[in-house]
């Protein structure tokens, strides 16, 4: 089983990497890993930790999520920015004709309440439900973790940017999974119930890397770009409450700030734009947490001719040196 997806020309040249972690996408690949069997390594200390804790006003969406198969298209737009607002904003500005037919498809898989109905109609108090539930269910679930999943999609991303910039479209589509296989001008995606050929036509692909997906998942009516959705290739397990497998120091000072600061002390005197090549993260990102760094004394930043130069203060270092890193 698997979708084949033939790129021309045109689509090579419109090949994407997801700017940040799309909120409601990794909700709704959250919301199968919450329903199906413990067997992933990577969310089941998650799922058991999230089933209990569960809101009664978030259990709506495992009504419109299933486990397998499709879910409405309107759940998932793609944000410009990593903030939950925004995705919020675009479900509830979907058009009526999008939520009739995204939930009478639907309605061919399972039977679907009475409330469904409302929103399929797009009613205010149906939508603002809806709302509600997105928001406690993000609250409850998925926040505690929102430093992990952000620092596991910066370092994947920013690997799959790299390679694309610096080794090439080739490069880029023969890494991206095990279960992917690119033979130009195919790329050959492994999926549990699919089984077609997509030509794109130039539609132009988009590639999201998800923490939650342990298979490869695809949005055909979200854009008009084709959406791939596939696991990352390193997704380190999120141990729920103290004692969990967070360096100390990311437990400290967050998880990009840690890696800052550990690439420093292996490397003294690093640009920004090195140091966020080090560390798999933005520049832009980069910048903005050496200044945090620099504000709390831990590093010093030095111009040196047009660029600058970060390196760790004594404070830093000491820092460090009781909260050394641990292997792995």
């Amino acid at each position: 089983m698997g979708i084949r997806i033939h790129l021309s020309s045109a689509d090579m040249r419109r090949v994407t990497v997801a700017r940040c972690a799309e909120p409601l996408c990794e909700m709704e690949r959250s919301l199968r890993a919450l329903q199906l069997p413990a067997r992933d390594p990577s969310t089941v200390l998650w799922r058991d930790w999230a089933r209990r804790r569960l809101p009664r006003a978030a259990q709506p969406l495992l009504t419109l999520v299933p486990p397998s198969g499709p879910c409405p298209d309107f759940l998932t737009p793609l944000a410009a920015d990593a903030a939950l607002d925004t995705g919020v904003e675009a479900v509830l500005s979907t058009p009526s004709t999008q939520l009739n037919k995204d939930l009478e498809q639907l309605s061919r898989t399972r039977r679907l309440p009475g409330w469904a109905m409302e929103l399929a109609r797009g009613t205010v108090p149906a939508l603002r439900s809806l709302e509600r539930a997105v928001r406690v269910y993000h609250q409850a679930l998925l926040q505690p973790m929102e430093q992990h999943l952000a620092s596991r999609f910066d370092i994947a991303a920013g690997h799959m940017t790299r390679t694309l910039a610096q080794e090439g479209l080739d490069a880029l589509l023969g890494g991206l999974h095990p279960s992917i296989r690119w033979d130009p001008p195919v790329l050959d995606v492994a999926h549990q119930t699919l089984d077609e050929d997509i030509f794109l036509q130039g539609q132009g692909l988009h590639l999201i890397p998800s923490f939650f997906s342990a298979s490869n998942a695809v949005m055909v009516d979200a854009v008009s770009t084709y959406v791939l959705v596939f696991p990352m290739l390193d997704r380190p397990a999120w141990h729920p409450g103290p004692g969990g497998p967070r360096q100390p120091l990311a437990a400290l000072v967050g998880d990009t700030r840690a890696r800052l600061l550990y690439a420093l002390a292996r490397v003294p005197g690093m640009s920004t734009t090195a140091l966020a090549r080090a560390t798999a993260t933005a520049p832009s990102t980069a910048s903005h947490h050496t200044a945090a760094l620099r504000d709390a004394g831990l590093i010093v930043t030095d111009r040196a001719g047009t660029g600058v130069l970060h390196s760790l203060t004594p404070l830093g270092t000491q820092l460090l040196s009781t909260h050394p890193r641990s292997p792995g």
